[in-house]
């Protein structure tokens, strides 16, 4: 596999491996000067050690001298301490011969394990030098002369001569090597210093091209990506990033530029979406507009008819109503006069006729949404009889026979002229669907602080599947049948109930399984008006 050297986890790999061998170099020559140190340290306090016991040598050599001459003075007695003093310089000897076998095996440097050597020997030399004095002195002792004492002094003289030359000069030589091991101390801290400066140069170096190499170009593309995004997210879709180099930021930032040429081409493509969406929806409200206007026309045109068809059938009959109350206030006529009683029919049928007129209007008016009602207390037992008088040539053709109870003295809170056209459209329902024998009843009672309007027949009923549907406006069940007149329908009838705040409902004998003869009974409550002098039944 190529390695990409521009690559930003080679790059990273790359400074990790510089630090680990930095840390690792670093360690190395901080264990090396650590050891340099602590041979120069331990060479100088063996060098101090040496010299310690190389003065107890001169002590114990010069206890043994005064010894020496103190016993030759006093005589035999004094053999004891001469044996002690002999001993105290014999450990001394030891002691430094120790001391020199260990600096000549320990010595870093040849110099100074040569140097250490004739060290050594100058130890056994003044070693011998000290036993020939020793020898000397006990033979002397063992004289009875009485000049002991003057040729232990000379001989004692005869070994200064030698030893204290040798010893000045061997602890001079130690004196030396400890100095030479001081500078030596000094010129390593002094190389160390430069080694410390040089590698605190070198990482500062190193850390300055790691950040114009490394960090710095990565600092500045991730602030340029971070510009570009909130540009994107400004809404800037045109925003554009620089790509340089192959490593995997440099890809992520092409990443970016594709990314946001995607959305620009996908935000273009919105925005003519857009502005087809609005063209339509410009043309459609357009159309609406249009089409509202026809309407309103429709409306304005339909209205004038009614209007004008008000006009024009009001007026005669308002013509004939008249004439027909002039001729019935003449002079009274015979009794079976046969123009007394037709004037009377014209009146009753122009009066017919002029309701007739009324609903239509009533009717055509409902269908804008609005409705005007003149609630007023009403005697039901009034309202539903002129119901029933306007449907009875209805039942009479139908041979159905129509029957009225209501209760006395009860009043609803209704417009009589809309719940009249109510209860007339549901009689004149109930005897076009109800066979010839049959009969249908109109029903008033009151009900806790309600008047129950019930009409009644005893047709076929309505079938199961019809029943949830019988209040749908235009629904029309599978036994309907074409009917005539204006009667209005139960969807509006239940709207203009609603507006009484009353409630309608229909039960049917097919529709509830109960064992009685088949039947349609439409039920409607209206708030009841209290009577004078107490509530109602």
């Amino acid at each position: 596999m190529k390695l990409n050297t521009a690559s930003i986890r080679f790059r990273i790999a790359a400074v990790a491996g510089l630090a680990a061998a930095s840390a690792i170099l670093a360690a190395v020559a901080v264990v090396w000067s650590l050891s340099l140190a602590e041979d120069r340290i331990a060479g100088a306090l063996s060098s101090q050690r040496r010299l310690d016991l190389w003065s107890a040598v001169s002590a114990r050599i010069s206890d043994y001298t005064f010894v020496a001459l103190d016993t030759a003075e006093r005589g035999a007695a004094g053999n004891r301490r001469i044996e002690e003093a002999r001993r105290g310089v014999d450990s001394a000897f030891a002691s430094i011969d120790s001391a020199v076998i260990e600096a000549i095996e320990t010595a870093p440097t040849d110099g100074l394990k040569a140097a250490s050597a004739n060290r050594g020997r100058m130890l056994a030399r003044l070693r011998a030098g000290f036993e020939v004095l020793d020898r000397q002195i006990g033979e002397r002792m063992a004289e009875p002369d009485g000049a002991v004492a003057d040729q232990i002094r000379g001989a004692l003289n005869g070994f200064a001569v030698t030893f204290a030359p040798n010893l000045s000069a061997i602890m001079d030589d130690e004196r030396r090597t400890g100095g030479r091991i001081q500078e030596e101390m000094r010129a390593l801290r002094g190389r160390l210093t430069l080694a410390a400066a040089g590698a605190v140069a070198l990482a500062l170096a190193l850390a300055l091209w790691l950040f114009r190499a490394v960090a710095r170009p990565l600092v500045l593309r991730l602030a340029e990506l971070g510009r570009g995004a909130g540009a994107i997210g400004r809404g800037d879709l045109r925003a554009r990033l620089s790509v340089t180099g192959r490593d995997e930021l440099s890809l992520a930032l092409a990443g970016f530029n594709r990314m946001a040429a995607r959305l620009e081409r996908r935000e273009a493509r919105v925005a003519a979406d857009r502005a087809r969406l609005e063209q339509t929806i410009a043309e459609r409200t357009a159309d609406l507009r249009d089409a509202n206007q026809r309407l309103a026309a429709v409306d304005a045109a339909r209205r004038r008819f009614f209007t004008d068809v008000s006009h024009e059938l009001r007026t005669p009959l308002t013509v004939i109503l008249g004439e027909c109350d002039l001729a019935l206030r003449r002079p009274a006529r015979e009794a079976g006069d046969p123009a007394g009683e037709a004037l009377t029919t014209i009146r009753t049928r122009a009066q017919r006729l002029h309701r007739r007129v009324e609903d239509l209007l009533r009717v055509a008016r409902s269908e804008t949404g609005e409705i005007d009602l003149m609630l007023a207390d009403t005697p039901v037992g009034g309202l539903i009889g002129e119901a029933a008088e306007a449907v009875a040539a209805l039942a009479r053709r139908g041979g159905v026979s129509l029957g009225v109870e209501a209760g006395e003295g009860l009043a609803a809170r209704a417009d009589r002229d809309w719940m009249r056209q109510v209860i007339e459209g549901l009689l004149a329902n109930a005897i076009r669907h109800t066979p010839a024998g049959g009969s249908v009843r109109v029903v008033a009672r009151a009900e806790a602080g309600l008047v129950a309007i019930l009409v009644a027949d005893t047709g076929a009923g309505i079938a199961e599947a019809d029943l949830p549907h019988i209040f749908d406006r235009f629904y029309r069940g599978a036994g309907s049948e074409a009917g005539s007149g204006f009667g209005i329908g139960l969807a509006l009838a239940k709207w203009v109930v609603e507006r009484h705040k009353g409630t309608i409902a229909v039960t049917s004998a097919t529709a509830d399984g109960v064992d009685r003869p088949r039947g349609t009974t439409v039920t409607i409550r209206l708030p009841a008006v209290e009577p004078e002098g107490g509530r109602t039944a």
